[in-house]
């Protein structure tokens, strides 16, 4: 399946890139797979300069709600770099 979905996902990437974002930069929801996936990418295509994972909103909320705060500052600490 990621074969085949490959070439649709680099032409959405460099379609975006075109529309002239800052490639300096880019956030991952999802620090597993997704990650895993768009670091792989990256290292082939070198769209990015670093990919950043975060944690899915749900499980911060759902599996990880006590510790709400610590994500929150990874979020924060994250997008809010110079």
């Amino acid at each position: 399946m990621e074969e085949a979905l490959l070439p649709l996902i680099v032409r959405t990437i460099q379609g975006q890139i075109a529309l002239g974002i800052d490639t300096s930069l880019c956030y991952c929801i999802g620090s597993g797979e997704n990650c895993r996936f768009l670091s792989r990418l990256n290292a082939d295509y070198r769209f990015f300069g670093a990919v950043i994972a975060l944690a899915y909103p749900h499980f911060i909320t759902q599996c990880h709600a006590t510790q709400r705060d610590v994500f929150v500052e990874k979020y924060l600490t994250a997008l809010c770099r110079p």
